[in-house]
C-alpha cells in the first residue's frame, strides 16, 4: 500500500518528519487523508523552516523499505523536541455555523493574535471556544 500512494503526485513519506515542525497547524488539508504513511507535501513556505527542527539531514530514501525502516529506529538523532510547537487537530466536521457581531477593535486583535500564531482567524476562535469549554 506505501509503494502504491508513494507513486502518486504529491505524496511524500518523509511529510511525517516534516510535519512536526512549526508549520503544521497550517496543513488543515493533512488530515483528511485515509493513512499515517503518507500526506499532502508541505507548502513551499515551510521547507525553509524545517531544517532548524533538525540535528542532521534525513539520509537519501530509494525505496519504501528504506524509509519504513528509517521510521522504525530512534529519530532523537535528526529532531530538535526544543523547537516544535504545539498543535491541534480538527477531526470533527465543522457542519454548523454561527453569526457573531464583535467590535472592529476586538476582530482586529483576533486576527492578529491568530496570524501571530500562524493560524486562520476563524480556526483561532474555535480554538480559544474548546479551550473555555473542556477546562475543569
Amino acid at each position: 500500500m506505501l509503494n502504491t500512494l508513494s507513486k502518486k503526485k504529491g505524496f511524500s513519506l518523509l511529510v511525517i518528519l516534516i510535519l512536526a515542525g512549526p508549520c503544521l497547524s497550517s496543513l488543515p488539508y493533512v488530515f483528511r487523508m485515509k493513512t499515517l504513511y503518507c500526506a499532502l507535501s508541505v507548502p513551499v513556505i515551510c521547507i525553509k523552516e524545517k531544517y532548524k527542527n533538525m540535528n542532521k539531514p534525513l539520509p537519501k530514501m530509494n525505496s519504501d523499505q528504506e524509509a519504513e525502516d528509517l521510521l522504525e529506529q530512534d529519530l532523537t538523532d535528526y529532531l530538535v523536541p526544543e523547537n516544535f510547537t504545539k498543535t491541534t487537530f480538527e477531526f470533527a466536521p465543522k457542519d454548523k455555523s454561527i453569526t457573531l457581531r464583535l467590535s472592529s477593535e476586538l476582530l482586529t486583535a483576533v486576527k492578529n493574535t491568530a496570524s501571530a500564531q500562524g493560524m486562520n482567524y476563524q480556526k483561532y476562535i474555535r480554538e480559544v471556544l474548546e479551550q473555555s469549554v473542556l477546562r475543569p
